[in-house]
C-alpha cells in the first residue's frame, strides 16, 4: 500500500510492506469447510472440536509462529492474523482456543531456554500436543494491578504451586500448562510474579469442568487446580532473571489475535447473510432481498465498516512485526485499537445480520443466532473495549498506556 508524503508531493514512500505466506492461508482455506459443517454441533453439545485439532496438527500447522529452525512454520504476524480470522469464520471455538494454544508456544519460546526448547518444542511439532494459557484467576483485572492468589513456595529441586486458575482454555484436552503465579512471601506482581510450563501428568493438578456458556461453547475453558504441584527448577521460564520475565516480552499476540478472530466471525456472519439476501424472495415479489434498497443499505454498510476493520488488523500486523520485541507504546496502542475495532464490527454485524434475516434468524437450522451468540461476546474479551480504548488513549495523551500493570 502506497501514501504520499504530503498532500501535493509528487514522491511516495512506502506505508506498509505487508506480505504473508499464501501456502499456509491455502493449507487453512482448504480445511475451513470441513470445519464449518462442524460447527453447529460442536456448539450445540459444548464439546472441544478435537476434530478440526487432528485437521490443524495433520497439516503441519501446530506450531505455526514458531522458527522453521525449531521445527515450526516461521509464520509472521500477518499471517498468522489472517490463517486466525479464515478459521473464525468457519468454528468460532476453534479459532479462540488455536489463538490461545498459539499464544502459549510463542510466550514459551520467547521465554525459554534451548534446553527447556528441545524438551517441549518436538512434542508440539511432531506429535500435535497443546498449550493452554492458565494464567486467569477471579478478581484479576486489566485496570488494577495484577494480583495472583496462585504461590510459588520454594522447595528442595524447584517450587509448590497451589491455586485455581478460571478460563483455561483448551483445558483437559491441553497437554502443557502454560502458567503464573506469585513467589511466596511476595505482593506486587514485579518482585513475584513467576511463569512456568507444565506437563498435565504431574500429579497434584486437576481438571474442573464448570464451561457452560452461551458462547464459545466448545473451548473447554475449565478451571484448573494446583494443590500442592511440585514444579522442577526446569520447568520455571525466564532464565536468570524469572521473577517478572513475563512482563518484559511482548505478550499483545493474544490480544491482536481476538481481534483476528472476531473480525473472521464478523466475515463469516457477513458472508451467510449475503447468501441469504441474494437468494431469498418474498411472493408476490419475483426478485431476491438483495434488490431491495433497504437490504443494499445495510450491506454496504457492513462491508465499508468490515473492510477498515480488515486494514486496520493489517496495520496492527505490521506495526507489531516493526516493534521491539517489548511491545512499544505505538504496538500497544494499535493493537488496542483493532481489537476495540473488530469487535465492535463484529457485534454490529451480527446484530444487523439478526435483524435484516428476521423471525427466521433464531432458528437453529440457519446459522444466525450462533454467530450473533459468538460474535456479541467479544467486546468483553480481555482486555474488555473500554479498556482497550483507554488504554489507546492513555498513549494518545502522552500518558503510558499498559495492557497489563505489575506494579
Amino acid at each position: 500500500m502506497m501514501g504520499p508524503t504530503t498532500a501535493a508531493s509528487e514522491s511516495y514512500e512506502t506505508l506498509m510492506d505487508l506480505k504473508y505466506d499464501k501456502q499456509i492461508i491455502d493449507k487453512i482455506k482448504a480445511l475451513t469447510p470441513q470445519m464449518e459443517e462442524m460447527a453447529a454441533e460442536i456448539d450445540r453439545e459444548g464439546r472441544f472440536p478435537t476434530e478440526n485439532y487432528k485437521l490443524l496438527t495433520d497439516a503441519g500447522l501446530n506450531a505455526l509462529c514458531i522458527p522453521e529452525e525449531w521445527g515450526g512454520s516461521g509464520a509472521n504476524s500477518l499471517t498468522y492474523n489472517m490463517a486466525l480470522a479464515e478459521l473464525g469464520k468457519a468454528c468460532a471455538s476453534t479459532a479462540l482456543t488455536w489463538n490461545m494454544h498459539q499464544t502459549c508456544v510463542s510466550l514459551f519460546f520467547d521465554l525459554a531456554n534451548d534446553e527447556q526448547k528441545k524438551r517441549v518444542l518436538p512434542d508440539i511439532v511432531e506429535n500435535g500436543k497443546l498449550f493452554s494459557s492458565v494464567t486467569a484467576e477471579r478478581g484479576m483485572s486489566f485496570r488494577h494491578l495484577v494480583t495472583l492468589k496462585s504461590i510459588f513456595s520454594p522447595v528442595e529441586g524447584g517450587y509448590r504451586l497451589s491455586g485455581r486458575k478460571i478460563s483455561a482454555s483448551i483445558g483437559e484436552h491441553a497437554d502443557y500448562y502454560f502458567t503464573t503465579g506469585f513467589l511466596e512471601g511476595k505482593k506486587t506482581a514485579a518482585e513475584a510474579i513467576m511463569t512456568a510450563v507444565l506437563h498435565k501428568d504431574y500429579g497434584g493438578s486437576s481438571v474442573q469442568v464448570v464451561w457452560d456458556t452461551m458462547s464459545m461453547r466448545g473451548t473447554a475453558s475449565d478451571d484448573i487446580i494446583f494443590e500442592d504441584t511440585f514444579v522442577p527448577n526446569e520447568d520455571i521460564l525466564g532464565g536468570e532473571n524469572f521473577i517478572g520475565a513475563l512482563g518484559k516480552i511482548d505478550i499483545t499476540m493474544f490480544h491482536l489475535g481476538f481481534a483476528a478472530a472476531y473480525l473472521g466471525i464478523a466475515e463469516g456472519a457477513y458472508n451467510h447473510l449475503v447468501e441469504y439476501v441474494k437468494t431469498t424472495q418474498y411472493p408476490p415479489n419475483p426478485e431476491p432481498l438483495s434488490h431491495n434498497e433497504m437490504y443494499q443499505s445495510n450491506i454496504g454498510e457492513l462491508s465499508s465498516e468490515l473492510r477498515a476493520a480488515r486494514m486496520l488488523l493489517y496495520e496492527a500486523c505490521h506495526v507489531k512485526e516493526q516493534g521491539d520485541g517489548m511491545a512499544n507504546q505505538n504496538t500497544v496502542k494499535t493493537v488496542m485499537q483493532s481489537k476495540y475495532i473488530s469487535c465492535e464490527v463484529c457485534a454490529k454485524v451480527v446484530q444487523h445480520a439478526m435483524r435484516l434475516v428476521g423471525g427466521r434468524s433464531i432458528a437453529r437450522r440457519y446459522p444466525f443466532e450462533r454467530f450473533y451468540r459468538e460474535g456479541i461476546t467479544g467486546v468483553v474479551m480481555p482486555p474488555a473495549n473500554s479498556r482497550c480504548i483507554e488504554v489507546a488513549g492513555c498513549i494518545e495523551c502522552g500518558i503510558t498506556g499498559m495492557i497489563l500493570q505489575y506494579g
